[in-house]
């Protein structure tokens, strides 16, 4: 089990002596290839139900939803306009519900890359391969060499069935084995593979093995919506958001006992990258973004412990 906390970055704009900020993970130095819808950046005016507007500064999109005699700025009427999200070159940082990044072209984001050691892509489609190499700030020195990884592969187990199965495209990616360096950069380089290419969710992390996962690991999910029948026979449904849920056993050194049951604990007060299975081998299903329920260590030898812990995971990111 490997968990890392997520690196954030938060965009802020002062108005009348407040201060409004928005989160993002990653702290973006730049990108290109994704294609901004040209949405005017908000004046003060009047405007129709159903109009958006940009607030540029923190790269972020408002629709209003209720009209008013005069319509205040998106920030400081909330009642008036609903924040839709990042815009779309940012939709891969922003945390909202089901968004993505979309692009027609070969795409290529710079990301400050202090304190981590792995790079994560969630909720892809489209992608055949991304190529990732890391710069110093300073001197502009190469870190880490450019690595293409691989995000198709062969769904049969032989030559043969590859003819009658499809390539899949995996929708997790997960780049690990990079280096923590001070004031370096990622150069996240995505070629156009001739499909429409979206990323729901860019994240980097310092990993850290929380023990070894045993068999017993499972993934599923949890649907939240309601489906209610009158008494007429009518049929209401209402459509709530859909939640993944890892469950898994862990066995530990209990000399770790300590160290990993505290940062547990700590994890449980906000989201974090969490990783159920190591392998590359199908197992993508098993890395989301979440947090984790409480749970209980139990200490049945001299050198080793286990702990079942079950991850909820943050349906706004996965």
């Amino acid at each position: 089990m490997l968990n890392g906390k997520l690196t954030k970055n938060s965009l802020s704009l002062t108005l009348n002596g407040k201060t409004y900020t928005r989160e993002y993970y990653c702290s973006v130095r730049s990108t290109s290839g994704f294609a901004d819808a040209a949405i005017p950046e908000w004046i003060a005016g009047n405007y129709a139900v159903n109009a958006e507007v940009k607030i540029d500064a923190l790269k972020r999109i408002f629709k209003l939803h209720a009209l008013a005699a005069t319509v205040e700025h998106p920030l400081e009427h909330p009642e008036l306009w609903t924040d839709m999200g990042g815009i779309n070159s940012y939709k891969a940082f922003d945390n909202i519900l089901n968004s993505q990044a979309v692009a027609t072209q070969s795409v290529t984001i710079e990301i400050n890359f202090n304190r981590s050691n792995a790079l994560a892509l969630l909720n892809i489609e489209g992608m055949a391969s991304i190529t990732v190499e890391q710069k110093s700030n300073i001197d502009n020195s190469v870190v880490v060499a450019a690595t293409t990884y691989t995000t198709r592969k062969f769904a049969g187990k032989t030559p043969y069935s590859i003819f009658f199965k499809p390539i899949r495209t995996k929708r997790v990616l997960l780049i690990k084995g990079l280096k923590w360096h001070p004031n370096s950069r990622l150069i996240v380089t995505i070629p156009y593979a001739g499909k429409t290419l979206k990323i729901g969710t860019i994240a980097n992390t310092m990993l850290l093995d929380l023990g070894a996962t045993l068999y017993k690991t499972s993934i599923g999910f949890d649907n939240d919506s309601t489906r209610i029948v009158d008494d007429f026979g009518g049929v209401t449904f209402t459509e709530r958001e859909v939640t993944d849920i890892l469950k898994a056993s862990v066995i530990i050194d209990t000399d770790d006992t300590d160290e990993i049951f505290y940062t547990l604990k700590s994890r449980a007060k906000e989201m974090s990258l969490w990783v159920g299975d190591n392998r590359d081998k199908g197992f993508e299903s098993l890395t989301m973004i979440g947090y984790p329920q409480g749970t209980e260590f139990s200490i049945e030898k001299y050198n080793k412990a286990e702990y079942p812990i079950t991850i909820i995971g943050d349906s706004n990111a996965n």
